[in-house]
């Protein structure tokens, strides 16, 4: 399956920092200003057409080129290779008190973590400077460790068996899921339109995967998965985009879900979307979900078998 590296990254701000409820868009902007301005060399408005941007780790993290002409415009723009996971919900983060991220690098993004790490150690999170005090490699199978200023290795998400019986899916932040260049609410959800858009996030995230027979895929959740119990609704938010000059609606579907029926031919799909995300703006930390068992006690607190704590470091 995909192959991922994810980091735990702590810092410290000599005054307050004020976090929106979904913060995931603030640190992305701060991340990108920090890269662009230590990378970019020609001061061109964009990387597309920019004979550096192949070797540039802004424009392959950032703006990475076009595909093919021949695909529909919708496809054409390649998601981002890498993902943050912030603590959603407003809030003060008082002066020198932990200010926790997570992030996720996926597939080629690896190869530019160096610089990455150097424009980390010199952030400014909405004008306040940062100071990184940590940065930790968290192994899919291994114990967390200091995460080196070189190339970070690839880790390859394998599955454990799939459930015997119906999993419970939960969306942590809001899912923003088209269908006709249209959002879809609650009453339009459908498990076939979540596990389609899952499928073509995954692909599309990494060259290497071996090809998956995408009708057959979709016959299967159509015919063999039933979604049940669907508790969900609309979360508004919204973020300041400086390109456009105006806020820019982040809402999305949060809540949960069951799946029950022949889960194992989708059960890779759900397990690693865990980590990748799905839906549109996943790179801001939207689209982030768990699965649990339906009858844990804890009302989904507890992510269900391998994915515990050291192996989703975003997680408290």
């Amino acid at each position: 399956m995909i192959r991922v590296h994810p980091l735990r990254l702590s810092f410290a701000a000599p005054r307050p920092v004020v976090l929106p409820e979904q913060p995931g868009a603030l640190w992305r902007s701060a991340i990108g200003a920090r890269l662009r301005g230590d990378a970019c060399i020609t001061g061109a408005d964009r990387c597309q057409g920019c004979r550096i941007a192949p070797r540039c780790a802004y424009a392959q993290l950032f703006e990475p080129p076009l595909r093919a002409a021949g695909l529909a415009a919708r496809f054409r723009d390649p998601p981002r290779p890498w993902v943050l996971v912030a603590d959603n919900g407003a809030k003060r983060i008082e002066p020198d008190a932990p200010l926790e991220l997570g992030m996720t690098l996926f597939a080629d993004a690896l190869a530019h973590w160096p610089a990455l790490y150097r424009a980390l150690q010199r952030l400014q999170l909405g004008g306040v400077p940062l100071r990184l005090l940590r940065a930790v490699s968290h192994p899919v199978d291994g114990q967390p460790q200091p995460a080196p200023a070189t190339p970070l290795p690839a880790f390859t998400l394998r599955p454990p068996a799939p459930p015997s019986g119906p999993i419970q899916v939960v969306l942590e932040t809001p899912l923003r899921l088209q269908r006709n260049g249209r959002l879809l609410k609650a009453q339009q959800f459908t498990a076939d339109t979540f596990l389609t858009a899952l499928l073509r996030r995954i692909e599309s995230l990494d060259a290497d995967l071996p090809a998956i027979d995408h009708i057959a895929l979709a016959r299967h959740s159509r015919s063999a998965v039933t979604l049940r119990d669907p508790i969900l609704r609309w979360q508004d938010a919204d973020r300041y985009s400086s390109r456009q000059g105006q806020r820019v609606p982040l809402g999305g579907l949060v809540g949960h879900f069951r799946l029950e029926g022949d889960l194992a031919p989708i059960w890779p799909l759900l397990w690693v979307g865990q980590w990748v995300h799905t839906g549109k703006s996943a790179v801001m930390g939207l689209g982030r979900y768990r699965l649990i068992e339906p009858d844990d006690p804890a009302e989904g607190v507890l992510p269900i078998r391998l994915a515990d704590s050291d192996r989703h470091p975003w997680r408290a």
